[in-house]
This record gives C-alpha cells, sequence and structure tokens, in this order.
C-alpha cells in the first residue's frame, strides 16, 4: 500500500511512504470516464492494476470495432448500411441499401419467408398465441375453435402466403432429417388424418351432391324417337347427367384419395394434397370437422404447454381423469422435467387431442395462470 497525490493544477503525482506523515495536494480518482480529486488516502495497488486492464479490455474492444469500421470504410464500403441483434447470445445481422431497405441476406430472408427466426428452445410460439387468444376469448376455447370456417382447415394442412402449413413443415423436417420434431408432431397431424380428412371430404361431397343441389331435367328423344327426360344437376358449375356422376365428378376425387394412401414420404403427400385442395375441395361444410379440430386443439394445448412450464415458471402434476375432470394424483415436474413427462405422453394421448386441453387447462389453474399479465411482464 502506498499513498499517491496528485497536483490539482499541473498534475504532477507523488507517491509517499507507506508510513509518510505528508498531508497535501489532492488524491485523484477515476471512475469510468469522470475525474474526481479527492482527499489523499490509501491506494490498493492491485485494485488499481484490475481498473487499468478492464479499462484496457473496454478499449481494445471499442478501438477493435472502430478499425474494422475505418478499415471498410477505407476500402470505399458504406458501413453505414450494416445493423446487426442478438437473440438469445446468438449475434444475427442484417444489411440496409443506399435508401434503407433491407436487403434479403439469408437472415431478412428467413424472416420474410418464415415470419420469425427460429430461436432453439421456443416452441411455436404463434401456435401459443392463437391458443390463448381462443381461450380468452368470450365464446370460450371449444366454441371458438369449433366456429373456424370449413376452408381454414385445408389452409392448416398446405398451407398460405409464406407458410407451408402443418404437412409441409412435416415434408421439411423429414427432409433435414430433424426426426426428434417430427416424431412429436406426427403425434398430432399426419398422413392418416390426411387420408380420413379426405375420405370424410368425399362423402359430405356426395352427401351435398345428393341432397343440396336441385335436380333438372333436360327432355331428349330415345333410339324409338321417344321423348323422354334426363335428370341432371350443376355442380359447382358443371352441368353433369346423374348417371355420370359418379364416373365425371368423383372418380376423379377418389383416385387423389388413393395416390395419396400411396405416398412414399410426406413431401410427395404434400405436394399431391396441394393438388387436390386447389383443384377438387370445395365448401362442403359451414365450420371445420371433429377431426380436424380434434389433433389442432391437442397441438395448440401441447405446445403451449411445453412453453408455459420451459419458460413460464409453471409447474405440471400427474393428472387423472374423472369424467371431464382432471384432478392432482401423483409427483409434480418443473422445468425438463415437466416437458420430458410431457413427451412420455404423447404415445398414450395419441388421437386424443381433447385430453391435451384437459391437462392444459389444469395446468393454467394450478399455477393461477393469466397470459395476458405473464405478457406484459
Amino acid at each position: 500500500m502506498s499513498s499517491k497525490l496528485v497536483c490539482p493544477n499541473c498534475g504532477a503525482e507523488v507517491r509517499l511512504p507507506e508510513k509518510s506523515g505528508l498531508v497535501f495536494g489532492k488524491l485523484f480518482s477515476k471512475e469510468g470516464n469522470e475525474t474526481r480529486y479527492l482527499d489523499i488516502e490509501k491506494v490498493d495497488e492491485n485494485n488499481i492494476k484490475k481498473e487499468k486492464e478492464n479499462s484496457m479490455v473496454e478499449t481494445k474492444t471499442e478501438n477493435k470495432k472502430e478499425n474494422r469500421k475505418s478499415t471498410l470504410e477505407a476500402a470505399g464500403l458504406n458501413t453505414g448500411k450494416y445493423f446487426s441483434f442478438e437473440i438469445n447470445g446468438t449475434q444475427m445481422r442484417g444489411q440496409l441499401d443506399e435508401n434503407g431497405n433491407v436487403i434479403q441476406d439469408s437472415i431478412v430472408k428467413m424472416i420474410m419467408d418464415e415470419g420469425c427466426l427460429p430461436v432453439e428452445g421456443l416452441h411455436r410460439r404463434w401456435v401459443m398465441a392463437q391458443f390463448f387468444r381462443a381461450y380468452n376469448s368470450p365464446l370460450g376455447l371449444a366454441e371458438t375453435m369449433h366456429n373456424q370456417e370449413y376452408m381454414y382447415q385445408w389452409k392448416c394442412l398446405i398451407g398460405y402466403g409464406k407458410w407451408k402449413g402443418e404437412i409441409g413443415t412435416l415434408a421439411a423436417m423429414e427432409r433435414d432429417g430433424d426426426t426428434e420434431r417430427l416424431n412429436e408432431r406426427l403425434h398430432f397431424f399426419n398422413k392418416e388424418l390426411v387420408i380420413k380428412l379426405c375420405e370424410e371430404y368425399v362423402e359430405d361431397l356426395q352427401d351435398k351432391i345428393e341432397n343440396d343441389f336441385p335436380t333438372h331435367f333436360k327432355t331428349l328423344k330415345d333410339d324409338e324417337g321417344n321423348k323422354v327426360k334426363i335428370p341432371w344437376k350443376n355442380i359447382y358449375g358443371k352441368k353433369i347427367y346423374e348417371s355420370e356422376i359418379e364416373k365425371e365428378f368423383l372418380a376423379p376425387i377418389k383416385h387423389y384419395v388413393w395416390n395419396m394412401e400411396r405416398a412414399r414420404n410426406y413431401t410427395d403427400l404434400y405436394n399431391q394434397l396441394v393438388k387436390f385442395v386447389h383443384k377438387y375441395v370445395h365448401k362442403v361444410n359451414k365450420y371445420v370437422t371433429a377431426k380436424f379440430l380434434d389433433a389442432y386443439k391437442g397441438s395448440g394445448a401441447y405446445y403451449t404447454l411445453q412453453n408455459m412450464v420451459l419458460y413460464h415458471k409453471c409447474d405440471l402434476y400427474e393428472y387423472t381423469q374423472q369424467c371431464y375432470r382432471w384432478t392432482r394424483s401423483g409427483n409434480k415436474y418443473s422445468g425438463m422435467a415437466a416437458y420430458n413427462y410431457m413427451k412420455s405422453k404423447l404415445d398414450e394421448y395419441a388421437g386424443q387431442g381433447w385430453r391435451w386441453v384437459g391437462v392444459f387447462r389444469q395446468c393454467v389453474e394450478d399455477n393461477n395462470y393469466e397470459f395476458v399479465l405473464e405478457q406484459d411482464a
């Protein structure tokens, strides 16, 4: 330890022996960018050394950035067109043109194509937002989801805008070898469900043709010259004799479904499903069907629960179902333990999305969870 004196006028420094009794001038002290003159006191040499080292590191980092910027500008590059941001410790970089518009680099293209950046650890945030919007609606979760118009279920399967839909996403995961996430999603949306929805559509279409399209008659002459009335229908703008409805209208649709049953992979299934929907699917019902709704609700509840236990500090219990009520019956799980418990139930709850909705409702109640408050926090 030693005493350090600094002249407030000329800045001259004098170091005194530890036991010296001289007291004059003021002590120089620097904290951050602020310079202060204090009364003389003992100075810790180790602290001074650490402060200098930290200052040197900060200066070196800033100098490195400035040097990089100067080097780029010296080469004729406009450094003002670059920007960067950080997500979960991952640095993302973008680029602007001379008019300030974002250039379509890989990061920006990902945002434009997918609507978001894939951040590891977050699970389908838009699903959680949609699910809680329905859950908090005046009509309630079940009624709100049931009131989705019929064509929405086909949009969810094949996508709209930049989104490739549930089946298109499965195809991408299969191509990329993302087996873990693929297997997880297959418990809700899969080839079996697609075929069932298509077969259900054909049945509903047949019923609609028979009951909702009026029969007209066209007078023709038979081989013997007698006048006969031939029944026909106008089906979605196409005039077809009733005797030819099966062959001319329904057979091609059934053939497409037959091809989808034999799809080799999800890319093949997706491509055929897109053609099927665009070419043949009409609004045969007012609202989404029960088969689709069960998968839709189950997927929404499952991925919402995932985010709740991993990022919103919600606990999950082992539950026993009693009629439509779920009660605690065993252990409590938190964090990754809760997530692993959920995954252990995927096979048991497969094809029963309503069970995930039951677990979700009980989890919200047990944790006194309010989505709006959590969003604002």
